[in-house]
Order: C-alpha cells, then structure tokens, then sequence
C-alpha cells in the first residue's frame, strides 16, 4: 500500500518533459532525434540500402555513412496493395485512409524508441 501512496501525487500531478534535441552516432551515421516525455525517439532510420535498381529483389546491401541524419520524421511506408485476384491493383491498402502514408519502394527504415532513464524493479 504504501508504494501505491508514493505512485499518486505522481499519477495526479503528471509528469511533463521538455522536447529537446539528442543525437546517437552509428555505423549509419549520426542520428539527430528527439527526446520527450523521458523517452528518446529515432524515426526513419535507414538500415539499407534503396532496394531500387540493380538491388531490387536482392538482399538488403547494408546502409554505411558519416553524415548527420534527421531522425525526427517517419519515412515512407513500403508499397501495399490487395493481393488477391480480381482486386483493384491502384487500390492501396491504409490503416488511415482518410490520410494515408507516403509510400514508396525505397522502404527500409526502422523507428527505434529508447527510454531516458530506465529504472530498475
């Protein structure tokens, strides 16, 4: 119960962090995302090459840079379309469709969320 005491003020009161910038340097470079409400934010990651061109229907050839990403925006979302026959093939399938996503082929990017400050139980 008393643990329980301490979560209310907490739980009542809310707890609001500021947005501000963080960067993370990888083998795809640096990463410039964002950090809020305790929790780091890295969208639109590229772990691969385009697979356009000479690499479509291969296997991902991996991404290397040293430049500075943005990772504060969500990239393109792979192409979907109804598999089945007799489906409208320019019909594209959207989970919002009264405001779809950008789709594209080039595709392969990862969102990485990553908590502040982990606590231990």
């Amino acid at each position: 119960m008393r643990s329980l005491a301490c979560l209310l003020p907490a739980v009542l009161c809310g707890v609001v962090y500021a947005q501000s910038s963080v960067t993370v340097s990888t083998t795809s470079g640096t990463l410039r995302g964002i950090e809020q409400d305790g929790v780091m934010s890295f969208k639109g990651i590229r772990f691969a090459e385009p697979p356009t061109g000479s690499l479509r229907w291969e296997p991902p050839v991996p991404f290397l840079s040293t430049a500075t990403h943005n990772a504060t925006i969500l990239s393109p979302a792979c192409v979907q379309q109804f598999a089945f026959a007799g489906a409208n093939l320019s019909e594209f399938l959207f989970n919002n469709p009264q405001d779809p996503p950008v789709e594209n082929e080039d595709c392969l990017f990862l969102f990485v969320p990553a908590i502040v400050h982990a606590r231990v139980c």
